[in-house]
């Protein structure tokens, strides 16, 4: 199947960018990125849960000694203050 996609000039040399890493074409590069979106990304929240289970996404900021609303605030106070 033949599938045509407009793309944005920045998308288009970040696909350009991309496909250049890793030594193919970009037509290439475009279908191995639908493949894996096709068949590897979870598609329900069972499929997510696991997933973030698995990259131990669960627990990341167990040390943090703050909650999370106040550490958004201090975040914020930095971004501003530079």
């Amino acid at each position: 199947m033949t599938i045509t996609v407009e793309l944005t000039p920045e998308q288009e040399t970040r696909l350009m960018s991309e496909a250049n890493k890793r030594g193919v074409k970009p037509e290439e590069y475009a279908s191995e990125l639908l493949a894996y979106s096709l068949t590897s990304l979870p598609k329900t929240p069972q499929e997510l849960y696991a997933f973030w289970e698995k990259e131990g996404v669960f627990g990341l900021w167990a040390d943090c000694p703050e909650d999370s609303p106040e550490l958004a605030r201090k975040w914020r106070r930095e971004a501003n203050a530079s």
